[in-house]
């Protein structure tokens, strides 16, 4: 490669010095005549006879133009356009150097824009608004080179990587709103001991969106974070079957089955990465965009007094209802299920708030009204993603930008850590 371009640089600094200081008939290098010329030229200086074809000394010489194609861009080698008397000669092209093509590859890849990745945390129902956020990704040209999920946003990254955009999956979410359209989606299991729910028929479900992909035919790259349940070590599926992957990653546990693939039994990958950045990290993403949708104990707090302002508000109606709920509803807030996941929210926030200081920027979908079970009402929590996508519309466009300096990155973590 570098001798190609050197050859050219010399060349154009010999062409420079013979239009400016045209030389005798005896010096002019015969690699700039023509090839008949040429081969006359050397027998008349072998035999000391003056050459008819060689131009006179003061019309210029012709000078070659090489064009080196390199990918896409062209590197021109010499600067006239004076034609030999008797010969025209045309630009000629030089193939280009494969060394060569690849490092200018290489350049425009780092330079065109920078890889971008988004991690979707878990969060039940309340992981639909991962929904709303990519939509409005979508709605202003912001490319996702790469996609990770837990849990919830698991099963919301599967159906994006596979090819549906931001509105084909509302539809998709859609198709349960109402009281009772989350019925189909619970097979429970009995007795219940392993769990309460198979999660078979969430996985068929997730099936008629995505087939059977698999990781390797996706149209974005995808990773997705299980836990094992003998180790206790985070998963991440990268090949094999896109369903079972998720599938296992939602296996939320004390309330559904876990799940076995092969000789390994998974649990919910909200156990032990709620948040996945570090997966991206790993990848060497440049710019990650973290969506939390796992509240902190001092949003919890505020929620709990306004729930409690406006318990004192509410009229006294339907206590009656109220309490049957409690006692056959095991979802109801005070239950078993209800506990257990409070229970394993509290061990999520503090492996989140941690994985969040690792991300560029933290998109916080968080609403006081939220539920984990809330799949009843989609609309609210996809409009919820949106609103807080587009209030940070313009710090998720400087995601795009030139990389920052490693100082500039940990000053911007510590600052988003303190507002956190």
């Amino acid at each position: 490669m570098n001798a190609q371009l050197q050859r050219g640089i010399d060349t154009e600094d010999r062409e420079r010095e013979l239009l400016s200081n045209p030389p005798s008939a005896s010096h002019i290098p015969d690699a700039l005549l023509p090839l008949p010329a040429r081969h006359e030229w050397r027998e008349n200086q072998a035999e000391g006879k003056p050459s008819e074809n060689v131009a006179p000394l003061h019309e210029p010489l012709s000078v070659q133009r090489s064009t080196i194609d390199v990918g896409r861009s062209d590197c021109a080698v010499g600067t006239s356009n004076s034609q030999h008397r008797t010969s025209n000669v045309e630009p000629t092209e030089v193939p280009a150097s494969p060394c060569l093509s690849s490092t200018f590859d290489r350049k425009r890849s780092e330079a065109r824009v920078l890889r971008v990745g988004l991690a979707l945390s878990s969060g039940g129902a309340k992981g639909l608004a991962h929904i709303g956020v990519i939509q409005v990704l979508e709605e202003n040209g912001i490319p996702v080179d790469v996609v990770v999920g837990c849990s919830m946003g698991a099963y919301v990254a599967a159906v994006w990587a596979t090819g549906h955009n931001g509105v084909q999956m509302e539809k998709l979410a859609r198709e349960i709103e109402g009281r009772w359209g989350w019925l189909p989606l619970i097979d429970p299991v009995f007795p219940p001991r392993a769990g309460f729910i198979r999660g078979e028929a969430v996985k068929k479900r997730l099936k008629k969106s995505v087939g059977d992909a698999e990781f390797g035919g996706l149209a974005r790259p995808l990773r997705i974070v299980a836990t094992n349940l003998t180790t206790l070590e985070r998963v991440v599926f990268s090949s094999g079957e896109v369903a079972a992957a998720v599938h296992a990653s939602c296996a939320i546990p004390g309330l559904c089955v876990p799940v076995k693939i092969g000789t390994e039994t998974y649990i919910d990958g909200g156990i032990t990465d709620p948040l996945p950045v570090d997966v991206l990290r790993e990848m060497g993403v440049d710019r990650i965009l973290a969506v939390n949708t796992i509240p902190t104990p001092a949003y919890l707090g505020c929620c709990r007094e306004m729930e409690r302002e406006q318990s004192e508000l509410r009229p006294k109606r339907g206590w009656f209802l109220r309490a049957v709920n409690r006692h056959l509803n095991y979802f109801a807030h005070g239950n078993i299920l209800d506990n257990l996941l409070h229970a394993f929210y509290g061990a999520q926030m503090s492996v989140a708030e941690a994985a969040c200081r690792q991300a560029h920027l933290v998109l916080r979908p968080l609403a006081c009204d939220a539920s984990w079970h809330d799949f009843t009402h989609p609309a609210k929590y996809i409009a919820l993603g949106r609103r807080v996508a587009e209030e940070h519309l313009d710090e998720i466009k400087s995601l795009l930008r030139a990389p920052e300096s490693s100082d500039e990155h940990t000053s911007s973590q510590l600052a988003m850590a303190a507002a956190a």
